[in-house]
C-alpha cells in the first residue's frame, strides 16, 4: 500500500509540498568518540532542535548535532533527548530515526536510507530497493551506535563511514525524528526537526545537511521574487542556492505569498534558480510553465546582512498554436509524425516525466509509444514492458468481473448486498441496506470516495453513515467498491485478483496485469511529484479502487475487446455500457463535454461528438486515462508516472477528439 505503516499519522498530517525543509551546517571535528558520552562535543557544531509534533507537546524535547572527519570518511551525529525530570520517559528506551539522501542531487531524483536505532540495535530500511536493484549508498557494516540513558535524558550518539563522499562544501539531505512513550499518560510523542511525514518515500522533503571545511561566519540573506512579464500567477513555493564552484554544496529557501525569501550562507560565490519547472504544482488549473534556465549571480562576503537584487522569472504559455484544429483520429489517416511532435513538446511543457501511449484508430493500434524515465533517480528508461499504477482504471476491470459473476447467477445486481454480507461499520444508518452492487458499480450508494482514509481504513471498525439515499443521487466514492470487493470475496470464497484473473485478464489478454506488486520487479515505474521520485511501499494487498498494475498494451487489448464487443456477452456490454447516474456537477467535462456520468463500470460525457465512454486514474503520482469512442471505434491509453499527467491528458483529448477550440 502507499502508505508507510510506522509513519501513517505524519502521511495524513501533513499535505504534500515541494522542495526540501530546513538547513544545517556543519564543520570537521577530530577525536570524537562514540560512547554515549556528550563531553567530546563541547564547542563542536550549534544545536538543532527537535520539536514535539504530536502527543504532549511538553513532555519530549531535544536536539542535534553533527560533524564530519574527511581524513576518516566519518560522519557523526549527536542526539540528545530530554525531559522535565518530574516528566521521565517510560522504562522503554525512545527510538531514533536518521533519514539521509547520500545522493542528493541537485537536479532532482534523489532516495532516502532511513536508518532506525533503537537502544543500541540498528537497523535500515531503504524503500527505493524494490525499484531497482542499485546497492544503497549505506550499509549496516558502516554504522556505529551508542546510546545511554540519564535521569532526565537519553543521549544517541552515532558514527556513520562514508569513505570517500565525505568532503567540505558537499550536502546529504537529513531529517532526525525521535518516537518516545510519555510515561504519565502512555502517549507517544514525535519530536523531529522538520516538517512533513514519510520521508523514506519523498527525499524531497529532508532538510540539508550542509559540510563545510571550516567554521565560517553566516552571512544573512534576504531577497525579492518577481516575474519579469507581470503575469498574474503564484510564485514558486521554493528556489535553489548553490554554489557556483561547488554545485554538490546546495540548500533551498521558502518562498511567500510576497515573493519574499531568506536564508543564510558563508561567503562565497552563488547562484538562484527555480526548484521545478511548473508552477503552481498544488492546482488542477493551467499551471504555469518556467524557464528554469533563468539564475540570479551572487557574491557574500563576511558580512552581517545583505539585500539581493530582484530575482526576474519568466513565464511562458503552452505553444497552443501547434495544435491542430480538428482531432487527429478524426482525419482519413493518423497523422504519427504529429502526434509524435505534440506529444513530447507537452510532455515537456508539463514536466511528464515517464509516458506510456497507445492511440487506437478503426478499432486498431494505429500508434504505440513509451516516453521518458521509469525512475529519475537513476535515469532509468521506460519500454515497453514498464508497469504502472493505472489507479482507479482499476474499477473498470473490476467492474467487468462483477457483471460476469452476476451473468453467472453468483451474485444479483439489485439484491441488497446485506443480504450476502453486512457492512458493519455502516450499521448506524438505516438507509444502508438497500446499497446493492449496481449502486456501487454506479456510483450511487451514497458512500463519500473514502470514510476512514483509505481502502482498507474501514478496519479500525469505526462507524460511518451515508451521504444519500442510494439510487437518489450521484458521489464518486471508491469505499464502495472496496465494500463490493469484500462480497465477491465472501460469496466465491476465493480471492478477488484470482477472479479477476479468470473472468477478465485471462480473455482480454491482460498478461501484464495485477493487484500485488510481487507479479512484476524491476519492471515496476516510480512515480514522481514534479521529477521527485515517490518510493511509496508497493501493493501487497489487492485493492481494486485503485490498486491495479498494469501497461498501456494490456489496457489497449481491453479497450479494442471492448469496441469490438469481444469476450463478453451482449447482455454484459449493455449493461457496462448504458447510463445509469448523472453527475450534476462535475468536477471537470472532459472532451468538451456538456453532460457527464456514470455507466455501471465506466465514466461516460456526452460530447458534439458523440458520447464517449472513459475512465481516469489518479494515485496523485500516477496519472492516467482510457477513452473509447464507441462509434467511431478510436480511443487511447494515457499511463504517466507524474502528478501533472493529468494536464498532459486534458491537453491529448484536444489533440486527438476535439481540436484546439479558442
Amino acid at each position: 500500500m502507499k502508505i508507510s505503516l510506522l509513519f501513517t499519522f505524519l502521511l495524513c498530517t501533513f499535505s504534500l509540498s515541494a522542495g526540501t525543509g530546513p538547513s544545517a551546517f556543519i564543520f570537521p571535528a577530530k577525536n570524537i568518540r562514540v560512547d554515549g558520552v556528550a563531553e567530546d562535543w563541547h564547542n563542536i557544531s550549534e544545536k538543532y532542535h527537535l520539536k514535539a509534533n504530536f502527543g504532549n507537546s511538553n513532555s519530549s524535547s531535544g536536539y542535534f548535532k553533527s560533524a564530519y572527519n574527511k581524513e576518516s570518511g566519518q560522519l557523526y551525529f549527536l542526539v540528545v533527548l530530554s525531559n522535565k525530570p518530574e516528566e521521565l520517559y517510560s522504562k522503554e528506551i525512545p527510538s531514533l530515526y536518521i533519514y539521509l539522501d547520500l545522493i542528493h542531487r541537485m537536479d532532482l531524483g534523489s532516495r532516502t536510507l532511513r536508518l532506525d536505532f533503537k537502544g543500541d540495535s540498528i537497523d535500515s530500511f531503504d524503500s527505493a530497493k524494490k525499484w531497482n536493484s542499485s546497492d544503497p549508498a549505506l550499509n549496516l557494516k558502516h554504522v556505529i551506535s551508542k546510546s545511554k540513558a540519564y535521569p532526565n535524558k537519553v543521549i544517541y550518539e552515532i558514527s556513520l563511514d562514508l569513505a570517500d563522499i565525505i568532503n567540505g562544501y558537499t550536502s546529504f539531505g537529513l531529517e532526525v525524528l525521535s518516537v518516545a512513550t510519555d510515561s504519565i499518560n502512555g502517549n507517544r510523542v514525535f519530536s523531529s526537526w522538520g516538517i512533513g511525514g514519510s520521508k523514506e518515500f519523498m527525499p524531497f522533503r529532508l532538510g540539508n545537511l550542509l559540510l563545510l571545511p571550516k567554521p565560517e561566519k553566516m552571512t544573512q540573506v534576504s531577497g525579492l521574487l518577481q516575474f519579469q512579464n507581470h503575469v498574474n500567477t503564484n510564485y514558486p513555493e521554493q528556489l535553489l542556492i548553490y554554489k557556483v564552484d561547488k554545485p554538490s554544496f546546495w540548500t533551498a529557501t521558502k518562498v511567500d505569498s510576497t515573493g519574499r525569501y531568506h536564508f543564510q550562507l558563508p561567503a562565497g560565490d552563488y547562484a538562484l534558480k527555480t526548484y521545478g519547472k511548473v508552477n503552481n504544482a498544488h492546482s488542477f488549473a493551467e499551471k504555469s510553465r518556467l524557464e528554469e534556465r533563468v539564475e540570479l549571480q551572487f557574491s557574500l562576503q563576511e558580512e552581517d546582512f545583505k539585500i539581493l537584487d530582484t530575482f526576474h522569472l519568466t513565464k511562458y504559455k503552452a505553444p497552443d498554436f501547434l495544435l491542430p484544429e480538428k482531432g487527429l483520429l478524426f482525419s482519413e489517416t493518423l497523422d504519427v509524425q504529429k502526434l509524435d511532435f505534440l506529444l513530447e513538446v507537452y510532455m515537456d511543457y508539463y514536466n511528464v516525466v515517464g509516458v506510456q501511449f497507445i492511440a487506437i484508430k478503426n478499432g486498431n493500434i494505429a500508434y504505440s509509444v513509451e516516453k521518458g524515465f521509469s525512475d529519475k533517480s537513476i535515469d532509468k528508461p521506460l519500454n515497453n514492458s514498464s508497469i504502472f499504477e493505472i489507479a482507479s482504471i482499476s474499477k473498470v476491470i473490476f467492474a467487468i468481473a462483477v457483471h460476469r459473476l452476476a451473468e453467472q447467477g453468483v451474485i444479483d445486481l439489485d439484491k441488497p448486498l446485506k443480504d450476502y454480507l453486512p457492512f458493519d461499520q455502516l450499521s448506524d444508518d438505516k438507509r444502508a441496506n438497500d446499497i446493492s452492487a449496481r449502486h456501487i458499480l454506479s456510483h450511487q450508494s451514497g458512500l463519500p470516495n473514502w470514510i476512514w482514509g483509505g481502502p482498507f481504513g474501514f478496519e479500525s471498525g469505526k462507524k460511518g453513515s451515508l451521504l444519500f439515499e442510494p439510487g437518489s443521487d450521484y458521489q464518486y466514492s471508491g469505499e464502495g467498491y472496496e465494500y463490493l470487493k469484500r462480497v465477491i470475496e465472501f460469496i466465491t470464497n476465493r480471492d478477488v485478483e484470482s477472479i479477476v484473473r479468470e473472468q477478465v485478464l485471462i480473455p482480454f489478454n491482460m498478461q501484464h496485469s495485477s493487484y500485488l506488486e510481487t507479479s512484476f520487479g524491476a519492471e515496476l515505474v516510480v512515480g514522481h511529484s514534479e521529477e521527485d521520485p515517490m518510493f511509496w511501499g508497493l501493493h501487497d494487498r489487492a485493492w481494486v479502487a485503485g490498486g491495479l498494475y498494469s501497461n498501456a498494451e494490456d489496457l489497449a487489448n481491453l479497450i479494442m475487446g471492448i469496441m469490438h464487443q469481444e469476450h463478453l456477452s451482449q447482455n454484459v456490454y449493455e449493461n457496462l455500457l448504458s447510463k445509469e447516474s448523472m453527475d450534476r456537477s462535475p468536477f471537470l467535462l472532459y472532451f468538451g463535454g456538456y453532460e457527464a456520468g456514470h455507466t455501471s463500470g465506466f465514466e461516460y460525457v456526452e460530447t458534439e461528438l458523440g458520447r464517449i465512454i472513459h475512465h481516469g486514474g489518479n494515485n496523485g503520482d500516477f496519472q492516467s486515462r482510457i477513452a473509447i469512442d464507441m462509434q467511431r471505434q478510436n480511443g487511447y491509453v494515457l499511463l504517466t508516472n507524474s502528478n501533472n499527467g493529468f494536464k498532459l491528458d486534458l491537453k491529448l483529448q484536444e489533440i486527438l477528439f476535439t481540436g484546439f477550440k479558442q
